[in-house]
């Protein structure tokens, strides 16, 4: 049907509603050809919108666009400021938006993410943000499709270019995709003065929380990136029973005297190859279980399929398309009675598992979704007769999807495709992204709220109000590393989208980003040129911009450590000394280092013990020729913030490797209870791990115990040993294995509980 077909169809089925003269259909094309855009062009100071542009990308939505428009002002349905550029009252909106961000960072650009969302809807959720930086909102699913019809032709682009197929290399068949792949693939390939008054209130504050929190249940909980922010492990307690996720099961342990004992197991019911638990929370009487799934059967059976076909000869390069196999299940369990756990919910995505948090009965599930039908391509290879002469000819397979196959391929959530709504988009097209999803643990199987971020493998930064996706990329413009960060505001469960923007150089360490109580984001990073390292630190605003910076911090150094909170930030870099670097950040737009300690070695790890002192677990190495000599722990004296000092370290010169240096789960350090522990790898022929504790002692660090694991209780991994407390013991604990320290008699080993 024609557009002035259709057009006249409305017209004729709307006679009966009145409609204001201004929202006549012909009046809202004319308003749209000649005013298009105009709103926006005004709040954004007088730039245009970003557009997105695939490849036939920009004619069918504005196909779609006048039509739509057309059937609003035909039915009056005309509340809508973001499809008719109708008159708003933007110093209203803009008031609105302020009083929101009352005690938050001010900047000139608070509002610019509110452009784009319109009025609530009967139930008081707004709508959603329409552009994300440099993502876009889908409108439909046809968009999803045109984004990955431009990989596809990206790709076969690369490889008639690589191969030497001219009839598919023909120059601007494929407009933009081959500088959007070079793109893709290069960033694949990279993967001062002291100052008086300086404030630790923070530190004391987050100190005094940690403890407080500890003295009230008696018993440890996991090591944290963000205080309030509960994560997921494989070892967890509530203070009578200490549970230990393995691959298939959970097995209970009863420590509810001096001698532990199994109390049972829960086993989920696993029914692939591949299945296994991942990791789980424990609380209130709920034992949280997330749990990877895989179809193999699927695959298999697919693979059969298209091998199966005739004269056809794969590209041994790629593998066969194939759906998306892998899922990410949470199973609750009712463990008020451990013996008796029951299932009381399951809830399933798509996805293989990223990470989770959880905050109070809100749980936040984070997927990684890689698009099935875009990778790989290939190609057949049918023998042709010509003259009599066998000869090898080259037929491009078809790889074009339909917006059926797309939504049929798109992940889902409980059964149910993600709304096209709730997918966002990038300015270059990327096949694979981050799944993410909400759900209250007392109604486990009840999807809160859900969105889809196309943004390649992300990692996650996550506070009880915000999630900041952030993942490497490359410049090809600047010739330089760069970060992208991507935004959501959270609450009760809602994921809202908010702000997008990058900063130059690579986020090194887990804990080299950071929010602080009043918005403003800390980021340290590191870039890799042709003269060497860079390191950088970025104070951002609540809109991600650049609000102030310091820039070549070390240069030729590597970033091996950070750890900030509120005014004060501390970090370490490493060549061939340890530069323990000290950041004022009262005033948030010029950051300043007020100290600098130079010790042999380095602190791969940073923990705040107390208040005035500050942990560090790394590698001590000798100041003439950087020669490895063991692992140490340190512990600094943060009472001065602009004059750090090393006050005490304890150097084992018989171990080799220590998982606290990179798994900070696997670290026990609480000054409520004066413990410090953690596993060693030690040197020597044979493979040998060691139970290593400490206690600091008038602001020195004193041995407290060391054990030895014997062969028949230790396993390879080091890195899946926990240390938690429960009252006055102390236990060492991994898969199968539970080990008791009496905290009262010097650490000294009480009992040792095998399971099954």
């Amino acid at each position: 049907m024609e557009e002035h077909q259709l057009l006249e169809k409305l017209r004729s089925e709307a006679q009966s509603v009145e409609v204001p003269p201004e929202l006549e259909p012909e009046q809202i094309r004319v308003r749209i050809e000649t005013e298009g855009g105009r709103t926006s062009m005004k709040k954004q100071g007088g730039q245009k919108q970003k557009r997105f542009h695939w490849h036939g990308y920009g004619s069918r939505v504005a196909a779609a666009a006048i039509v739509l428009v057309a059937s609003l002002g035909a039915f009056g349905v005309a509340n809508s400021q973001d499809i008719v550029p109708i008159t708003v009252d933007d110093q209203a909106v803009s008031e609105a938006d302020s009083s929101k961000q009352e005690n938050k960072v001010a900047t000139e650009e608070q509002a610019e993410s509110n452009d784009d969302s319109s009025a609530a809807s009967e139930n008081n959720v707004p709508e959603p943000v329409k552009t994300l930086g440099d993502y876009q909102l889908a409108d439909s699913y046809e968009e999803v499709c045109e984004m990955l019809n431009a990989l596809v032709d990206a790709r076969n682009y690369n490889y008639a270019v690589t191969y030497g197929t001219q009839e598919d290399a023909v120059d601007g068949s494929i407009s933009g995709a081959g500088d959007a792949l070079a793109k893709e693939e290069s960033a694949a390939d990279m993967a001062g003065t002291a100052s008086s008054g300086v404030s630790s209130n923070g530190v004391t504050d987050l100190a005094e929380q940690e403890k407080q929190a500890a003295e009230k249940a008696d018993y440890s909980t996991t090591n944290l990136q963000v205080t309030g922010v509960d994560e997921s492990d494989i070892v967890k307690t509530d203070g009578q029973y200490i549970y230990i996720a393995t691959n298939d099961k959970v097995q209970i342990v009863d420590v509810r005297t001096d001698t532990p004992s199994q109390l049972g197991s829960i086993t989920p019911e696993l029914t692939g190859n591949m299945d296994r638990i991942r990791e789980m929370y424990v609380e209130e009487g709920q034992l949280i279980l997330i749990v990877q799934t895989e179809d193999t059967d699927g695959l298999e059976q697919m693979d059969e399929a298209f091998y199966a076909k005739e004269d056809i000869m794969v590209d041994l390069a790629y593998d066969p398309i194939r759906a998306n196999s892998v899922h990410t299940q949470v199973l609750t369990y009712d463990i008020t009675s451990p013996a008796g756990a029951k299932l009381v919910g399951t809830f399933t995505q798509d996805g293989s598992y990223n990470t989770s948090r959880k905050i109070g009965d809100q749980l936040y599930l984070f997927t990684d979704y890689g698009y099935p039908l875009i990778y790989p391509y290939y190609r057949t290879y049918p023998y042709v007769e010509e003259d009599g002469v066998q000869q090898n000819q080259d037929v491009k397979e078809e790889t074009t999807f339909t917006k059926e196959e797309v939504e049929k391929q798109l992940p889902k959530i409980q059964g149910e495709t993600i709304p096209e709504n709730c997918i966002y988009l990038p300015k270059e097209g990327t096949e694979s992204g981050v799944l993410i999803s909400s759900m209250n643990v007392k109604e486990p199987e009840k999807v809160m709220d859900q969105k889809m971020i196309f943004s390649g493998y992300s990692s996650l930064y996550v506070t009880k109000d915000s999630i900041i996706l952030y993942c490497s990329d490359y410049d090809m413009e600047n010739d330089s590393g760069r970060t992208n960060l991507t935004k959501f505001a959270i609450g009760d469960g809602r994921i809202t989208a908010d702000c997008a923007e990058s900063v130059p150089g690579y986020i090194e360490d887990t804990f080299a980003i950071h929010e602080n109580k009043d918005g403003y984001v800390y980021v340290l990073t590191t870039d890799y040129t042709m003269n060497g390292t860079t390191n950088q630190l970025f104070v951002l605003d609540q809109r991600l911009k650049i609000y102030g910076r310091i820039e070549h911090i070390a240069d030729g150094e590597n970033v091996y450590a950070a750890r900030f909170v509120d005014d004060i930030g501390y970090f370490v870099t490493y060549r061939n000394m340890d530069p323990l670097f000290t950041v004022d950040f009262s005033d948030p737009a010029n950051p300043t280092l007020i100290g600098e300690l130079e010790i042999p070695g380095f602190s791969d790890y940073l923990q705040f013990w107390d208040d005035t002192h500050l942990i560090g677990v790394g590698e001590e190495r000798k100041e003439e020729n950087s020669e490895f000599i063991g692992i140490k722990v340190s512990l600094y004296d943060i009472s001065d913030p602009t004059n750090v000092k090393e006050s005490a370290k304890i150097v084992m010169d018989d171990a080799c490797y220590a998982p606290a240096q990179y798994n900070y789960k696997t670290l026990l350090a609480d000054s409520g209870k004066n413990v410090i522990a953690f596993l060693t790898q030690d040197k020597g022929d044979t493979y040998q791990i060691s139970q290593r504790i400490f206690t600091v002692q008038d602001g020195a660090l004193e041995k407290a115990g060391a054990d030895r694991i014997s062969q028949e209780e230790w396993e390879y991994s080091t890195d899946s040993y926990r240390n938690l407390y429960i009252g006055d013991k102390l236990y060492l604990v991994r898969e199968g294995l539970v080990i008791v320290y009496d905290m009262t008699k010097n650490f000294e080993r009480m009992a040792a509980c095998k399971l099954t």
